[in-house]
């Protein structure tokens, strides 16, 4: 919130200060009738008639997304030094848990990964390994004729790049189609969370998720045709 008197200009021209800070994500100017007219639809209703009069007459103010909550103690600290800054609100409360829950989500995320990975590795190799088992009496003969180990073994690396392949289409397939809906739900079950956080539209989630799931898909299909082709093409 600003000191009385404060024009439009000079708040603008900290918005564009603020935007360039790497710890913000978003900046949105709200007039005094704009917080007045959000206000009453949240929370008067149908009461709303009942105030002519804007209350926050006054009340222009600067909403502020952070990419990292962590971060706000040093945006608080800043904000607080700049002349025209009347007030700046904020909740340590609410900073310190969003931290802690990142930090929670971050560590269980990083965990599932990592036994996500191992068994994709351990099932893409044992579907090689049968694969070879079946093939067994083509691949001797084979190597008797003298074909050389990439003729040999690049039909199961890229079975196994397929396979990789095809696995990491699916939860990119789940993840487009649930991601929209548990950002739906939980903006209408915590709606202040939206006061601290912002959701990227499912567009976005998969845009930026599709090269990296597929190269890791791809990668882990190639690593376990590899683990199981030298386990058992020793002929």
């Amino acid at each position: 919130f600003f000191k009385e008197g404060t024009s439009e200009d000079e708040i603008q021209v900290l918005k564009a200060e603020v935007e360039k800070r790497p710890e913000v994500s978003k900046v949105d100017f709200q007039t005094a009738d704009e917080a007045w007219d959000s206000f009453k639809k949240q929370y008067l209703g149908d009461y709303a008639g009942g105030f002519p009069d804007n209350p926050l007459e006054g009340d222009d103010n600067l909403q502020i997304y952070m990419k990292n909550v962590s971060q706000q103690a040093n945006l608080v600290t800043y904000l607080e030094s700049v002349n025209i800054v009347r007030e700046v609100k904020r909740s340590e409360v609410t900073a310190m848990t969003l931290s802690a829950v990142n930090r929670l989500i971050t560590l269980i995320s990083a965990g599932v990964i990592l036994v996500l990975l191992g068994v994709s590795i351990f099932l893409i190799s044992n579907t090689v390994t049968i694969g070879i088992e079946i093939r067994r009496n083509e691949i001797e003969i084979m190597k008797y004729v003298g074909a050389g180990d990439f003729i040999v073994r690049g039909p199961f690396v890229i079975e196994g790049m397929l396979i990789g392949l095809i696995g990491s289409l699916i939860p990119l397939a789940l993840i487009y189609v649930l991601y929209g809906e548990a950002v739906e739900y939980f903006s209408s079950k915590f709606s202040i969370l939206s006061m601290f956080l912002q959701f990227y539209s499912p567009a976005v989630i998969f845009q930026k998720l599709m090269p990296i799931t597929l190269g890791v898909g791809v990668g882990i299909g190639i690593l376990g045709s590899l683990s199981s082709v030298r386990r058992h093409l020793n002929v």
